[in-house]
């Protein structure tokens, strides 16, 4: 979807994946560590599109850019606690990254 420059759509379906990482562990370099850096690469690249998406709409669709990011956001502060309880490494620090400078 971010591809075909649909970006928010993107952030609207991986959102709920960082949910279903809740209460998980994980080892440094297993097949689910492999796959959340998959996940984080999709998020961190549907952020950027998401951004061109709505610089090419001149703003249109601010209000719903709003809401997906702040979703976005409290998922990723909630599995950051969620692994930090269990000292495990924070998996989605791209895409945490990127929506940090994404001030909309």
């Amino acid at each position: 979807m971010y591809g075909a420059g649909l970006g928010l759509t993107a952030l609207r379906y991986l959102t709920p994946a960082i949910q279903q990482t809740m209460g998980l562990q994980w080892e440094e370099d297993d097949e689910m560590a492999d796959s959340l850096a998959i996940l984080d690469s999709d998020m961190t690249q549907a952020i950027q599109s998401g951004k061109e998406e709505l610089a090419r709409e001149n703003g249109a669709g601010l209000n719903e850019a709003r809401a997906v990011v702040k979703e976005l956001r409290l998922r990723l502060s909630e599995a950051s606690a969620s692994v930090n309880a269990w000292g495990g490494e924070f998996p989605f620090e791209r895409a945490e990254s990127s929506l940090e400078y994404w001030k909309i």
